[in-house]
């Protein structure tokens, strides 16, 4: 299953001038990097990062490989928003689901078991939720990408998420990881 984090957020709440959010720092690490040991834990090779803002500064700080994951990059000139930006990446994309990712979430979650669950309810598309809001993680058939009409089937699944978008959840995040 390939894995697309979107990554194009600017920081602004958090007063970032020198990176994107996905890369606040956080106890002397990117935020992204803690996505990537979730996915090299749960056995992903390769992942897609959509970028636009400062996406010169991924690529100096992160390189084309993270320990055992490769890294590709999806830049867009400008935030499309995730609908478009999937398409936009959509050439990189190989496997029938993709994984998405917000890139300035982490959802506390078994994704093995989450990808299991997926595959197990013939959904087209699975969304984590936290107390009923979107935690930032999704499961999308690829066809899905190009469409989507109201009477296709969802399926959810729950897992806790810190959202580090503002300067109190990055803080507590960082005393949490």
């Amino acid at each position: 299953m390939d894995v697309i984090i979107l990554a194009a957020g600017k920081g602004t709440r958090l007063g970032l001038t020198d990176r994107p959010k996905p890369l606040a720092d956080v106890n002397g690490k990117p935020f992204i990097t803690y996505i990537f040991d979730q996915l090299i834990e749960a056995g992903f090779k390769k992942v897609i990062v959509c970028i636009s803002h400062l996406s010169e500064v991924f690529k100096d700080l992160l390189g084309h490989q993270y320990k055992t994951l490769l890294i590709f990059y999806s830049w867009e000139p400008e935030p499309l928003g995730t609908g478009r930006t999937l398409k936009m990446a959509q050439h990189l994309m190989i496997s029938e689901c993709v994984l998405v990712i917000n890139g300035d979430t982490y959802v506390d979650i078994n994704i093995k078991d989450y990808i299991k669950d997926f595959e197990e309810s013939n959904a087209v598309c699975s969304i984590v939720l936290h107390q009923n809001i979107n935690a930032g993680m999704y499961i999308i058939k690829r066809e899905f990408i190009s469409y989507i009409t109201a009477d296709e089937p969802f399926h959810t699944y729950s897992g806790e998420f810190i959202d580090i978008g503002t300067p109190a959840t990055l803080e507590k995040f960082r005393r949490e990881h």
